[in-house]
C-alpha cells in the first residue's frame, strides 16, 4: 500500500503466499485482484474502509484457461486485469494473446472471442475505459491494440478497432489514460538498457 504524498510512500507490505510473479492488479468493491504470471491463479486483498489490509485469498483459474504448468520456466500467463462493468475480471495472457472474463466467485474464464482479431501475444497491461479496452503489447511488439468489449446474452465479445505505437515505446509494460492520451511505462525487459521511461502515446 502508498502513500505517494508521504515522504516514506509505502504504508503497508502484503505477503502473496505461494506467489510467483506477481503483476498487474485492479481494485474492486471487495478488494485488490492481482495476477501471478508465473501461475495460474489470482490473488485478493481484502482492503477495509479505512484503507488498510486485510486477508489474503487465492483463486485458481479454471474453464478456458489453458495452464502454464508445462511450458518452460519463465513462461508469463496472466498479466493484464481490469473489472468489467458487470464485475467479472478480463485478464489477458500474454503467451499466447488469449482474453477472458473471469468470475470472481469460482475463477472460472471463458475465453472472449476478438472479432477482426488483432494478434495479442505479449500482453502486458490493460487500460479500461467504459467500452474501450487498451491492450498495451510489449513483449513481442511495441504496439497499443485498441478494442471495444460488449456483453450480450451473458457473453462477453471484444472487436479490434485499431492499433497505436510509438517509436519511443521499448517493452511497455503498464499503462493509464488521460484523455486523449495513453502513458506508458518501458519496462526494457530484455533489452540491457536501464533507462527506463514514461512514453505518451498519442489516441
Amino acid at each position: 500500500m502508498l502513500d505517494p504524498a508521504a515522504d516514506d510512500p509505502v504504508v503497508e507490505e502484503v505477503e502473496l503466499p505461494g506467489a510467483g510473479f506477481p503483476n498487474d492488479l485492479t481494485r474492486t468493491p471487495g478488494g485488490m485482484w492481482i495476477t501471478d504470471s508465473a501461475r495460474d491463479r489470482l490473488y485478493r486483498v481484502r482492503v477495509a474502509p479505512d484503507g488498510s489490509a486485510g486477508g489474503v485469498a487465492r483463486r485458481p483459474l479454471s474453464g478456458d484457461w489453458d495452464p502454464v504448468a508445462d511450458d518452460p520456466p519463465g513462461t508469463f500467463g496472466a498479466n493484464g486485469v481490469r473489472r468489467l462493468r458487470d464485475g467479472d475480471l478480463v485478464v489477458v495472457d500474454s503467451r499466447d494473446g488469449g482474453l477472458f472474463a473471469v468470475d470472481i466467485p469460482s475463477g472460472v474464464a471463458e475465453e472472449i472471442p476478438v472479432c477482426g482479431r488483432r494478434d495479442l501475444t505479449g500482453g502486458d497491461g490493460l487500460v479500461l475505459d467504459q467500452r474501450i479496452l487498451y491492450v498495451v503489447r510489449g513483449r513481442t511488439d511495441n504496439r497499443v491494440e485498441i478494442l471495444q468489449v460488449r456483453k450480450a446474452g451473458g457473453t462477453w465479445r471484444a472487436f479490434y478497432r485499431r492499433s497505436v505505437g510509438d517509436p519511443d515505446l521499448s517493452v511497455p509494460s503498464t499503462a493509464t489514460l488521460d484523455r486523449d492520451s495513453l502513458w506508458a511505462v518501458n519496462a526494457e525487459f530484455g533489452t540491457g538498457d536501464e533507462t527506463f521511461e514514461v512514453v505518451r502515446v498519442g489516441l
